[in-house]
């Protein structure tokens, strides 16, 4: 599994210290499988800016009450429920009815 390039931003530095290891095993590959996506584009995902706003998803279910793992399964759940929009499409290049976070996870690789 890759690791993280940048552990004070993103999704590993905006997650607690203390589960951001295994909060990390479990996001990477669960996107992965998710999006269909390579794990180093996965890996910059999650190291970019939209790794942090997906850190602060899970953080959300966490206050819900979640556990790790079902926080993140719900974060995967609830960004792949969401659609790119038309311009968003366009500036990256993305196939029409892309998913947000398979967009999203392409959009950091460009």
């Amino acid at each position: 599994m890759l690791r993280t390039q940048t552990t004070g931003f993103g999704f590993y530095g905006s997650l607690r210290e203390k589960e951001v290891r295994a909060a990390w095993a479990l996001a990477l590959p669960a996107i992965v499988a998710a999006t269909g996506c390579e794990e180093d584009e996965v890996r910059d995902f999650l190291d970019s800016r939209y790794g942090r706003h997906f850190a602060d998803t899970v953080r959300c279910h966490q206050e819900r009450g979640h556990a790790l793992a079902h926080a993140i399964a719900a974060a995967i759940t609830e960004w792949r429920g969401y659609r790119v929009g038309k311009a968003t499409r366009r500036a990256y290049g993305m196939p029409e009815g892309a998913d947000y976070l398979t967009g999203m996870v392409l959009a950091a690789v460009c």
